[in-house]
C-alpha cells in the first residue's frame, strides 16, 4: 500500500506507511479493564489518536497495557489474550480495518 505524498506531486514520490511495533511515550488513553469490551473500546480510541500514515501492530496494545497492569500478572496475560482474539495478529492502519 502506498500513499502519494501531495507535497511532492511533481516529483512523483510516495511515502510508504510504517507499522509501529513498540510505541514511544505514555499511552494516551486509559485502559479501564481487562474484559474484551473494555479492550475493544480502548483499541478503537488509540486507533483514532494514532498519527496518520502509521499502523499499529498488536504488540503496541500489549506494550501500552503494561502501563496499567504489571507485566506477567494474570491481568496482563488476559489483556494479551484478548488483544490476540480481537485483532487476529493484524496490523491496523485505519479504523475501518478493525476486525470487530
Amino acid at each position: 500500500m502506498r500513499i502519494k505524498n501531495k507535497s511532492d506531486d511533481s516529483l512523483g514520490s510516495y511515502r510508504i506507511p510504517m507499522a509501529v511495533t513498540i510505541p514511544a511515550g505514555k499511552c494516551p488513553v486509559k485502559l479501564e479493564g481487562t474484559d474484551k469490551e473494555s479492550i475493544r473500546e480502548w483499541i478503537t480510541s488509540l486507533i483514532d489518536l494514532k498519527p496518520k500514515g502509521y499502523g499499529y501492530e498488536p504488540t503496541v496494545f500489549k506494550y501500552y497495557s503494561r502501563q496499567f497492569y504489571d507485566f506477567g500478572k494474570d491481568e496482563y496475560k488476559q489483556i494479551c489474550n484478548n488483544v490476540d482474539l480481537l485483532l487476529h495478529g493484524k496490523t491496523i492502519f485505519y479504523k475501518g480495518e478493525l476486525p470487530f
